[in-house]
């Protein structure tokens, strides 16, 4: 019984290796299984532009699409909330006022945000009546408008404005918008934006 005992223990350690490794083996390989299970689940994908903007415009219905309304919810919000624009509707010089007033309080923006701002607000929340506020309509001559009255009037940085009749003197008036958008430092779309109130 003996004899037959010590050849049990001298096969089965020998067997012992070869299980464990196999084993070992095995259970790697369903480690590595699990792992790229679980790397190569897709991740969510993030909202299509679209959705989102559907979104944003659904949240504020009250603010009409167009150029602007993103620049005035960003920059508005972070103060107050939107509806303060739509309970005050005002003409193009109360709104100048009213951003000025708000730049003096903390509001940061960049000067062509704020241009864009007045542009969308003149427009969208105007005084009743005014159908967009008196200045909206008004026109300007490129030619003899002081720097100040061409920054009103086109929505200009001050920057630009002065450009402008420093290029106008230089160089003599203006005959076209082309001629107009050649000033340098000027941007161009703001022009183009505002050709038809222009005069030369």
């Amino acid at each position: 019984m003996s004899a037959l005992h010590t050849k049990w223990n001298q096969l089965t350690s020998k067997l012992n290796p070869v299980y464990l490794k196999f084993t070992g083996a095995g259970i790697g390989v369903a480690l590595c299984l699990v792992a790229i299970s679980v790397t190569a689940e897709p991740k969510p994908a993030d909202p299509p532009a679209a959705v989102m903007a559907a979104y944003q415009q659904d949240e504020h219905p009250e603010f009409p699409a167009g150029p602007g309304r993103d620049v005035t919810l960003r920059v508005c919000s972070r103060c107050h909330s939107p509806n303060n624009i739509v309970s005050r509707p005002q003409n193009r010089e109360g709104w100048e006022a009213t951003i000025a007033k708000m730049v003096d309080m903390g509001a940061t923006a960049s000067d062509e945000d704020f241009a864009a701002i007045l542009d969308y607000v003149s427009k969208n929340f105007p005084a009743p009546g005014t159908g967009g506020g008196a200045a909206a309509t008004a026109h300007v001559n490129a030619n003899k408008a002081t720097a100040a009255d061409l920054a009103k009037a086109l929505s200009l940085t001050d920057k630009e404005a002065a450009a402008i009749v420093d290029y106008r003197t230089k160089n003599g008036d203006f005959k076209t918008i082309d001629d107009l958008k050649k000033v340098p430092d000027v941007d161009g779309k703001k022009i183009d934006d505002k050709k038809d109130i222009i005069d030369f």
